[in-house]
């Protein structure tokens, strides 16, 4: 039996400021890495996304763009830090 749960709107907004918070706090521990370990979530997200035989998940594919998009970040703001 499939169930289905709703979150109200103060749930989604807790959950979406939850999720901003822990994107920041990624950007800042990658910021603070060394930059293999930064190129290690570039690597992830080539490895998470299916091969251009098989079928292409659109939410799988924008995972690995938002993993990318997150060690990017990560490698400017440790420019700035620098």
């Amino acid at each position: 039996m499939d169930v289905v749960h709703h979150l109200s709107d103060q749930e989604m907004v807790c959950l979406r400021s939850r999720v901003i918070a822990l994107e920041n706090v990624v950007i800042a521990m990658l910021a603070g890495g060394s930059h293999d370990q930064r190129a290690v979530v570039h690597d992830m997200a080539l490895f998470v996304r299916p091969p251009l035989d098989e079928v292409q998940d659109r939410l799988t594919m924008h995972a690995a763009d938002l993993m990318d998009h997150l060690a990017d970040r990560a490698t400017r703001f440790a420019r700035v830090l620098a």
